[in-house]
């Protein structure tokens, strides 16, 4: 990035209360702006209005030349501007609250009109390096933002900042009037929401309750409400389960924005939640077994060697059988395990696993209590990974042990050059 952007700093004019509302209102009626929906107090929308500055244009003066390279958005607050094609006039005028000019904040694109002052007018206007870079750092500023509320969801714990990144620039902004319902008790929930601006009451009262409640009661709290606010979110188990259905009427409290994603979106736009998941657990059991070098592998290696792993599907058994050699972590059902060396059986579940001691033969028969989904890694992917694993580790001990060989006998040659009485045993305990 070149150092002047590194530093830009956007432009503030001043504005009366009634300038902002003015342009609040506009702006948003704006193809540009569709993004924030109908929401004035987005603070995207303060930058760019911040930066807007007024200017008078008297009677007949031309305001936008035809063929002429786009550098300004014009918004229109007092007279009438009309608009001619090669020297021929257009039925269009523009009065109060035009917009006109947007292709030149998105394109290097020439004017396809000129626009003319019929009447002396007073103007609202922002260039575009001004609107690309604010448009820039308004977008940053809100994907960190949801990237740190993000952080909070247990579900998403461990998925990694890349994760988070995805996600929030793959959700979309949704703004909601006082009082509207987003999701209605026994409905399905369509996916995430996470508050931006506003709040939000889940409200699990009896459905008679619910409708005879009046505009009045809407603050009142009890055991039955919960109420979310900025930066909290709800509906995170639908990213799970598309049919998960809500427990509770979902409605805003005040006039409220935001950022939603479908589990459908989710899915083509970052991958399966649920495999997402497991794959952290797995990593974690991994990086618990000690190989046969004695070492355990760090988070690294643990993530390579799961991207070799199998889905295994067991039916329902009572015949005890001995499984292949590896590690199995159970991702559905339930497992009956008997141990031959020490006589004993015991039962697994989601999230248990079993196997991971890769140096010992078939010790162990299983029986399928519940039809079980496991993610398996073979002992030999888990050996060879192991001494890959192990192999860099010696070379880089290796590496270390003849570095400091070197520096010893750079040391040595010194000591000598120096007459300094040398020890060649000596030298070698210190090493």
């Amino acid at each position: 990035m070149p150092e002047e952007e590194a530093q830009f700093k956007s432009p503030s004019f001043p504005k009366s209360e009634e300038d902002v509302t003015f342009l609040n209102a506009t702006l948003l009626k704006s193809f540009l702006f569709r993004d924030f929906g109908s929401n004035a107090d987005d603070p995207r929308l303060r930058f760019f209005v911040e930066a807007m500055e007024r200017v008078q244009v008297p009677s007949g003066r031309v305001i936008i030349e035809q063929n002429a390279v786009g550098d300004y958005l014009y918004v229109l607050e007092e007279g009438e501007v009309s608009f001619r094609i090669d020297n021929i006039a257009t039925p269009h005028k523009a009065s109060r609250g035009a917009v006109f000019g947007e292709l030149a904040l998105l394109y290097n694109a020439r004017r396809y009109a000129d626009a003319i002052a019929d009447t002396p007018c007073v103007l609202w206007r922002i260039d575009q390096r001004t609107f690309r870079r604010i448009h820039m750092t308004a977008g940053e500023a809100r994907d960190k933002s949801i990237v740190s509320a993000l952080m909070n969801v247990k579900l998403f714990e461990g998925l990694g900042n890349e994760f988070y990144l995805k996600l929030a620039d793959a959700m979309e902004e949704l703004c909601y009037r006082k009082g509207a319902v987003i999701c209605e008790k026994g409905e399905r929930l369509k996916g995430f929401y996470l508050i931006s601006s506003g709040s939000v009451e889940i409200d699990r009262e009896k459905e008679q309750e619910v409708k005879c409640m009046e505009d009045s009661d809407m603050d009142s709290i009890d055991k039955n409400i919960e109420i979310k606010y900025e930066n909290e979110f709800f509906g995170q188990q639908a990213l799970l389960n598309a049919n998960e259905l809500s427990d509770a009427v979902i409605r805003t409290r005040k006039k409220c924005c935001i950022a939603f994603i479908s589990k459908e979106n989710f899915t083509m736009a970052i991958g399966d939640l649920r495999d997402m998941i497991w794959a952290v657990k797995e990593v974690n059991i991994l990086t618990m077994l000690e190989m046969d070098s004695g070492r355990r592998m760090n988070d690294h290696e643990a993530k390579k060697v799961i991207n070799q792993k199998e889905i295994i599907t067991f039916p329902v058994s009572n015949v005890p059988f001995v499984p292949d050699r590896g590690l199995y972590v159970i991702r559905k059902g339930r497992i009956e395990i008997h141990n031959i060396n020490e006589n004993r059986t015991y039962t697994l579940k989601e999230g248990d696993s079993f196997g991971g001691n890769v140096n010992r033969d078939g010790r162990e028969t299983i029986c399928i209590m519940e039809e079980a989904v496991c993610t398996f890694l073979s002992s030999f992917h888990l050996k060879s990974n192991a001494n890959k694993s192990l192999k860099h580790f010696n070379l880089k001990l290796l590496i270390s042990q003849q570095s400091a060989l070197n520096e010893l006998n750079d040391v040595s040659i010194k000591l000598f050059s120096a007459n300094i009485k040398y020890d060649p045993y000596l030298s070698f305990l210190c090493f």
